[in-house]
């Protein structure tokens, strides 16, 4: 009995969630059915809208054509106001042509900024600048109206932007001469900076470089053959002996010895306030490392053994 009962559960339960499974994909068909339906008749009222749109724009301008300006202002207007039209653009751009051809402001501007060569032959009597070209005769007609009495107007506003344009460009000349010494200055005295430095550097070089030969010449015996010094970053400074045959006859504890007795000559002269700041490094004739300071240290004394 318990395991009829237990069956029974079970089966119900399948039956449940199949029916369950069955409802949750007609709701969302009838979703998607709607969603699409809405899509539909959205696109629908937009292509219509659009149509209503190009119909009154094309009206308007037969319209302008014939001269009807009142006619095209109310036609343009309705156009504007058709929701969901996504082609209002050119009734907005009519509406303007209209407005700008009454504008007697907006008409002066235009005559202000119009090229030359355009200006000269409206002023002459001959056809308005491109800008005052409306494309419809009426609004042209009514912009030239309007320009005619302002061309002296136009003519004084010209010269006096063209004298502004030359005193900027002159400003700008100026400027960038003055940037540009400025600049090739700058570049000279960095130059000459550089230049003493150098020479400074080589001077403090060239005497640390005399006081220390003049130190090792008067030692006995003669160890050393020629000295170089050179300096490390901000802080080392280096002097490399090359020293004579000699060196390598004398015993080695000797030998570190006076490794130790020059580097300490070195020290006195190069850094006294922080002697490990000053190295040595000893070569033989050929080159050859054979003694001198330590990575860690110019006090860390080695010679080669043998």
């Amino acid at each position: 009995m318990l395991k009829l009962t237990m069956f029974l559960l079970v089966g119900l339960g399948l039956v449940g969630f199949s029916f369950a499974g069955r409802e949750t994909v007609r709701l969302r068909e009838e979703f998607a059915a709607k969603q699409e339906a809405e899509r539909q008749a959205k696109a629908q009222a937009q292509a219509e809208a659009a149509a209503t749109v190009s119909r009154l724009v094309e009206e308007a301008r037969v319209a302008l054509t014939a001269g009807e300006l009142a006619k095209a202002e109310s036609l343009l207007d309705e156009a504007s106001k058709v929701a969901d039209a996504s082609n209002r653009g050119a009734a907005r751009s009519l509406s303007e042509k209209i407005r700008h051809s009454a504008d007697s402001a907006w008409v002066l501007a235009s005559l202000v900024s119009a090229p030359d060569d355009e200006f000269a032959r409206f002023r002459e009597g001959g056809a308005p600048p491109g800008a005052l070209d409306f494309g419809f005769a009426a609004l042209t007609d009514r912009a030239v109206a309007l320009a005619r009495p302002q061309i002296d107007a136009a003519v004084s506003q010209r010269e006096e932007a063209k004298r502004q344009a030359e005193a900027a460009a002159e400003a700008e000349r100026r400027a960038r001469e003055e940037r540009i010494a400025a600049e090739r200055k700058a570049a000279e005295e960095k130059a000459a900076a550089e230049k003493a430095a150098k020479a400074a550097a080589q001077a403090a070089v060239q005497d640390k470089l005399d006081r220390y030969m003049k130190v090792l010449e008067g030692a006995e015996p003669r160890l050393v053959d020629s000295v170089s010094v050179r300096r490390i970053g901000d802080k080392i400074w280096e002097a490399e002996l090359t020293v004579k045959n000699i060196w390598h006859l004398r015993h080695y504890q000797i030998r570190k010895q006076d490794a130790q007795t020059m580097w300490e000559w070195w020290a006195s002269i190069a850094s006294p306030s922080d002697p490990d700041s000053a190295r040595i490094k000893i070569v033989d004739g050929k080159g050859n490392d054979v003694g001198g300071s330590r990575i860690l240290g110019g006090s860390l004394i080695w010679v080669q053994e043998k």
